[in-house]
């Protein structure tokens, strides 16, 4: 298992487009950009992402909570 930090200058354009349609897909992303950004970087790498706060994070379709 790897980790990796997310930010924005390391994020990778197809990264950025999946956190772009995140954000306009859920519904409360406004106020909230930066949880599509983590989302993504997730789902891009098809990894867990582990989380102490569950609660911002469980409505982002497919990506697997820990």
């Amino acid at each position: 298992s790897m980790l990796m930090p997310a930010t924005p200058s390391s994020m990778r354009s197809d990264e950025a487009a999946l956190a772009a349609r995140l954000c306009r897909d859920l519904p409360r992303s406004r106020g909230r950009e930066v949880d599509p950004a983590i989302a993504a970087c997730a789902l891009s790498w098809t990894a867990d992402l582990w989380t102490l706060n569950r609660a911002d994070l469980q409505d982002i379709p497919e990506l697997r909570l820990r």
